[in-house]
């Protein structure tokens, strides 16, 4: 969801960004207090240790990374070896998607999976609500229209300090159709990208996890585990693909 700024000489454009998120997320998304008056964290890009992740906690970055991506395209096809069209996991994701909370939808179900997993703890994972500045490099198209950057509602999570973003890959959806990419932040962002943040609480997760898994028809248990298994058949198949690579 795209936060479109017209700012005079003598606005602060990050000012008025959080004055405009606030209102969007109080309006139409969960928060556990008012944004206008705390100064949002900017977050420092720094390079993740490779040990971070384990072979077990990769898993959920992979596999939203890859059905949030499929999704902003709306082309099935790219998760057709592990979902139908009819599936709820396809189903839920084009909704938050066209709805403008894809960010917001995959931090929470992020946030879920990794600590499923039980090798992650609830204290070292924040999950954060904010925006995204993009400024655009001097030969962008769109670089006098946004003199200011642009500026997007964005949800991320940061474990241990360092971000864990899947659906940053929206900017090159908006921004450079030309580039159809997939990618994600782990600790370090590129690209002219910036991260400003709220730390939520727990609860406010909770809240998250409950409607999205009211609105499928299942408790927020079976949600997360309905959603494991998809992950888990995503990797089983990219292994495969892999392993098949390695034999011809």
């Amino acid at each position: 969801m795209d936060i479109s700024l017209k700012i005079s000489k003598s606005q602060d454009p990050h000012n008025t960004a959080v004055k405009n998120i606030s209102s969007v997320f109080k309006k139409g998304w969960l928060t556990s207090y008012d944004y206008k008056k705390q100064k949002p964290t900017h977050y420092q890009s720094q390079r993740a240790p490779g040990n971070l992740f384990t072979a077990q906690t990769i898993k959920p970055i992979l596999y939203l990374t890859k059905l949030t991506h499929a999704a902003l395209y709306e082309d099935h096809n790219l998760v057709s070896s592990f979902l139908k069209k009819e599936d709820t996991a396809w189903k839920e994701v084009l909704k938050h998607n066209e709805n403008g909370g894809l960010c917001i939808y995959a931090s929470v179900l992020l946030y879920c999976l990794l600590l499923e997993s039980n090798e992650i703890s609830r204290n070292k994972l924040s999950f954060m609500q904010g925006y995204y500045h993009h400024e655009f490099h001097d030969q962008h198209i769109l670089k006098n229209m946004y003199q200011n950057g642009a500026f997007g509602l964005h949800s991320y999570i940061l474990y241990e300090g360092y971000v864990v973003d899947t659906t940053i890959h929206q900017i090159a959806f908006n921004y450079y159709p030309g580039e159809h990419k997939e990618f994600n932040f782990i600790g370090e962002i590129t690209g002219g990208i910036n991260l400003y943040g709220f730390k939520e609480t727990n609860k406010t997760v909770h809240k998250y996890a409950k409607k999205f898994a009211r609105d499928a028809d299942m408790t927020i248990e079976t949600w997360i585990n309905y959603h494991q298994s998809i992950m888990n058949e995503y990797i089983s198949n990219q292994i495969s693909l892999l392993n098949d690579k390695k034999d011809s």
